[in-house]
Order: structure tokens, then sequence, then C-alpha cells
């Protein structure tokens, strides 16, 4: 697998975790099941709302699907919330033109590291509430690229 087969395999990876982030944010039942998962599990600081969004086996099975012929000296990094009080609170604070919080800060963070020196070779940042359309419902992604 080449490095641009790679990033593409990534990128679709991180559309389909902000595409269920997104799902999930739209239906209020869901979210304060999700919220409450996260406070429950606050006695165990290493499980976060992530870990009850995605199950980390089907998110396992999804990237080895996408990335088949992955070399054994690679490694995959995956954080399907970032910033995940933004994304349970929501909204949007902005200052002049400057995002301060909410849901535009959320991201979804992908990388391709190598195991033996545990250097980053590439990363996928998705924002998937980046901008909302005008009837609110629906957010649109940004996604950054990095190749080392």
């Amino acid at each position: 697998m080449n490095t641009s087969e790679l990033l593409s395999a990534l990128i679709i990876a991180s559309e389909r975790a902000g595409n269920i982030a997104r799902i999930c944010r739209l239906d209020e039942n869901l979210l304060s099941l999700l919220v409450q998962e996260k406070k429950d599990s606050e006695k165990n600081p290493s499980k976060t709302l992530s870990e009850a969004l995605y199950s980390p086996v089907e998110v396992s099975s999804n990237i080895e699907n996408d990335l088949p012929q992955l070399p054994n000296n690679l490694g995959v990094w995956i954080d399907p919330i970032d910033s995940t009080a933004e994304y349970i609170r929501g909204g949007l604070c902005m200052e002049q033109d400057f995002i301060l919080s909410g849901l535009p800060c959320v991201t979804v963070l992908l990388g391709v590291f190598d195991m033996d020196s545990g250097n980053p070779l590439i990363g996928v940042i998705n924002q998937p509430f980046y901008k909302e359309e005008s009837n609110g419902s629906v957010s649109q992604s940004r996604i950054s690229k990095y190749v080392v």
C-alpha cells in the first residue's frame, strides 16, 4: 500500500467516525445516554466518552478492512472524539472571527506511526462539526492531512 492509498483510507475512516459523532449529537436520547456513560465512568479515568461511542473491536475491524496490507512495523493511533467536553456541551463561542470553544473544536484524530522508532508518519485531523449548514442540522467536515 502506497502513501496516497494509506492517506485515503485514513480519511475514509475519519469521515466514518465523524458521521457517527454527528448522528449521536442529533439524537438527544442517545447523547444523554453517552453523557451518563461518561459520568458513571469518571471513577475509572481510562473510560472515556469515545469508548462508549466506538467499540475498540469495531474501530480495529474497520481500520483493518480499510488498510488490509499495512506493514507489521506500522501502528495506527485513533482518537475518535478529541475535546470530549466540547462535544458534550455543544454550541459555539466566538470572539471576533476566532472560534474559542464549542462543537467546531471537536476533532477525530488518526495517525500512522513507525512502531520501531515511534515516529509519526501520516496524520489526519477531521473536524466533523466545522461548518453548519444554513438549516443548522448538518455539519460539514474540514480535514487536514499531514505526511512526514
